[in-house]
């Protein structure tokens, strides 16, 4: 299992490294410390099963380059951040981020933190699904995929999963290939923060994008 550390303080790298050991065997772990860094280590390595990135690295616009990021690597991301703000908090998971990890939070917490994230699952700090904020962090989440901006190609391919057809029906239907099917949907599934056709097309409803 091959994990990316991302952080431009060499503390932070060093307490990482030690709890990422307790993940599992065989973890190979690298580092990096600005974001220039981060992009060169995964474009030459391969196999990454986990990048934890701190969100305000050197030379890194957050949200531009969680979608560089994104984009170059099929591993599980976890953002790394001592901002704690519901409507960042909620940007960020819309961008396709599978983990938002307070700074502050306790050793163990951070360790079931990564563990959920590997597993597969979505890691919010329990103090925003506390009741007091769920609405606005609900809210959040809506106004930023609402604002993530979809393509003229993105909106007519998810019109025509809405309206239940294939990838192969809906490249029949836009002239296109599978494969740019398959493209369009990828990319409109990160916007919405969704892993599969049915969860686009909830989110996609309660969203209300026409």
């Amino acid at each position: 299992m091959r994990i990316l550390i991302a952080d431009d303080h060499a503390i932070v790298r060093d307490g990482l490294k030690t709890l990422i050991g307790q993940l599992g065997p065989n973890v190979e772990v690298f580092e990096a410390a600005s974001f220039t860094d981060v992009i060169a280590l995964i474009d030459t390595v391969a196999d990454l099963s986990l990048l934890v990135l701190d969100l305000h690295m050197p030379g890194m616009e957050p949200l531009a380059g969680l979608e560089a990021v994104r984009c170059r690597t099929s591993g599980r991301i976890a953002v790394l951040s001592a901002d704690c703000d519901v409507k960042t908090i909620g940007t960020v998971l819309s961008a396709g981020v599978s983990g938002y990890i307070p700074k502050d939070l306790g050793i163990p917490a951070i360790i079931s933190a990564l563990k959920l994230v590997m597993a597969g699952e979505t890691f919010v700090p329990s103090a925003i699904l506390q009741a007091a904020d769920r609405m606005a962090f609900s809210a959040a989440i809506t106004e930023a995929r609402a604002a993530d901006g979809f393509t003229a190609r993105e909106r007519d391919v998810l019109a025509l999963l809405l309206d239940g057809l294939s990838n192969k029906g809906i490249a029949r239907q836009l002239d296109l290939s599978e494969v740019t099917v398959k493209t369009h949907l990828g990319n409109a599934f990160r916007k919405l923060g969704v892993q599969n056709r049915v969860q686009a097309v909830r989110a996609w409803q309660r969203i209300g994008l026409k």
